[in-house]
């Protein structure tokens, strides 16, 4: 199994990386799986990739 870590600033492109990556993974075939940690009320980060992927919430942190 390859584990890859995104970090970066608000704003620098990380759910736009992880959904391009999910995206050609599953074009190739393949399967792959997300862990997001998003926080507060609003979650963008979640509702991205969630308008392609299914997505499961692990609560409880």
């Amino acid at each position: 199994m390859k584990v890859l870590s995104v970090i970066g600033m608000l704003g620098a492109g990380k759910s736009t990386a992880i959904l391009a990556a999910l995206e050609e993974i599953a074009r190739r075939g393949g399967r792959a799986g997300a862990v997001i940690n998003d926080s507060g009320e609003v979650q963008p980060e979640t509702d991205t990739i969630m308008e392609r992927f299914p997505i499961r919430s692990i609560g409880g942190g």
